[in-house]
């Protein structure tokens, strides 16, 4: 065989083996299955913009349940509230990052891995109108009743008192707004809204994006008083089971909750309540885990 033949069939087995690699790559890849995941667009559950943008509560989970499953490909998007309810009934394959653990969902979702404890919202309002819910045992219910006192409230998100905002869902004390949360905060400054309701989190969020500081009284509220756990959520099908399976395997004991859950809401609770959040939390987390 001449030099030539030799190098014609040493660049033929050469080109052969390429494209034999490339086609092995696609199906290799086609492999790695992915994850859709869905995070509220509320801050500071889901940051989408501005300085604060992708460091929310929400955000910072996606990061860490990214981690955890390198097994997988995985996106992220952000829908409100009226959005999420659909997606919680598509069947589409798909987790949300955190959400209540409520009985309507569950014949649609299997539930991951506890991860927000979310503090009692409270009414928030300004120094000039607070004087007027100054008292204890406050009542929302009692305040829609009250004169030129207008609740200004996200559309679709039900702030954990459905029952008193349908039941008030004509009430003209009570203005629901297509908005952004940091809009209502916005128009509360501006007196165009007397109170809104929102949790520690959401406030601190506010503070910092809108630079104010003791602009902003809260209250708590008897109808809420209590702190409601959140939970990853997917689709209840085989496929949503194995990835719940597989969160639950690594991320199956409170110390390990603590350490890579729990930093990410304290970013987004104000100094002055970091610990007593902190240690409802654990309380909260142990007993989770000792009643499964």
């Amino acid at each position: 065989m001449t030099t030539l033949n030799l190098f014609a069939s040493w660049r033929n087995l050469c080109f052969g083996t390429l494209l034999s690699c490339l086609c092995v790559l696609p199906a290799v890849a086609q492999d790695k299955q992915s994850i859709h995941w869905s995070n509220f667009n509320i801050s500071p559950g889901g940051i989408l913009n501005g300085q604060f943008e992708g460091q929310g509560v929400g955000d910072l989970f996606y990061q860490t349940y990214k981690a955890a499953l390198p097994e997988y490909e995985h996106s992220l998007t952000y829908a409100n509230p009226a959005r999420m309810r659909r997606i919680i009934r598509e069947p589409k394959n798909s987790c949300i990052v955190y959400i209540f653990h409520l009985p309507e969902y569950s014949k649609h979702r299997y539930w991951g891995p506890i991860n927000y404890i979310a503090p009692p919202n409270r009414i928030i309002t300004t120094p000039k109108v607070a004087p007027r819910l100054a008292g204890e045992n406050l009542s929302l219910a009692k305040i829609l009743e009250m004169d030129t006192m207008r609740l200004g409230a996200m559309g679709g998100r039900m702030y954990r008192v459905q029952d008193i905002l349908e039941k008030n869902k004509s009430n003209p004390n009570l203005l629901r707004f297509s908005t952004p949360s940091k809009n209502l905060y916005q128009m509360l400054l501006a007196g165009r809204i007397e109170y809104t309701l929102g949790d520690w989190t959401e406030l601190t969020f506010m503070e910092k994006t809108l630079a104010v500081e003791n602009q902003f009284v809260t209250f708590p509220m008897k109808e809420l008083t209590g702190y409601t756990p959140n939970f990853v959520s997917c689709t209840k099908n085989p496929w949503g089971k194995e990835v719940v399976d597989k969160l639950h395997n690594r991320f199956s004991n409170p110390e390990v909750i603590e350490e890579k859950i729990l930093p990410s809401i304290l970013n987004w609770v104000r100094q002055p309540d970091k610990e007593a959040y902190t240690k409802e939390y654990k309380r909260f987390i142990k007993n989770h885990f000792k009643n499964k």
